[in-house]
């Protein structure tokens, strides 16, 4: 397995994943639809914290929204902070539910398509919410992906990396891998993470080192 995992990351090395690439110009949004559509939904949740039905429904749906949007920040449309936000809070609250976790880490991964959104994400501790959701559900493949593709965004933006580029994180990442061998979204997500998160392959195999015989 060690062998695969260093021949693949070998394989992209001198790929660069430009996270730091300027957002698309856009359009205002805040007298579109959108706007409303974001208020809608976060008050549905906000109206049923502890239904978790409602709460999958409500971040499927705004997950749908940011992927029609593509590099939307906050920067440009006040209401993302507040998604961002309720995503979070979702995620704590409802941490043992899979379905939940899964919603809230693709949710953050559309999200992280801005670095203005990246920061704020940061700021708002999104990153324990998603090694948490990889931590207590790994052998959910959809949580394990999309945490591997939040952690990738993150650590490919260089005001973001410090936050994420530390063995124990790669760890989970190398985790995440070993758990869904055959699954080749989850094995996707997961290079391109560790692509990200150490780029050298000396400190991928100090890491691969320290995890051997099983990964905390």
């Amino acid at each position: 397995f060690d062998d695969h995992v260093e021949a693949s990351l070998r394989s992209m090395e001198g790929v660069q994943y430009e996270m730091d690439r300027p957002a698309c110009s856009l359009p205002s949004f805040q007298n579109t639809s959108n706007l409303k559509d974001f208020r809608k939904i976060l008050e549905q949740m906000d109206g049923s914290p502890n239904d978790t039905h409602v709460q999958i429904r409500c971040i499927r749906e705004l997950s749908s929204i940011l992927f029609s949007l593509e590099y939307l920040s906050l920067s440009t449309n006040p209401a993302v902070e507040k998604v961002m936000a309720a995503v979070i809070a979702t995620s704590r609250r409802h941490w043992l539910n899979a379905a939940v976790q899964e919603q809230g880490c693709l949710a953050l991964a559309r999200l992280a398509d801005h670095p203005d959104n990246r920061r704020s994400l940061i700021a708002m501790d999104g990153v324990a919410v998603v090694v948490n959701a990889m931590r207590q559900h790994r052998p959910d493949s959809k949580v394990q992906s999309y945490g591997c593709l939040v952690l990738a965004k993150l650590g490919a933006d260089s005001a973001c990396m410090t936050s994420v580029k530390t063995v124990r994180i790669a760890s989970l990442v190398i985790a995440a891998l070993r758990e869904h061998p055959n699954n080749a979204q989850v094995q996707e997500y997961a290079f391109f993470a560790l692509s990200c998160l150490t780029h050298e392959s000396v400190a991928l195999c100090e890491m691969l080192g320290r995890s051997r015989g099983g990964v905390a």
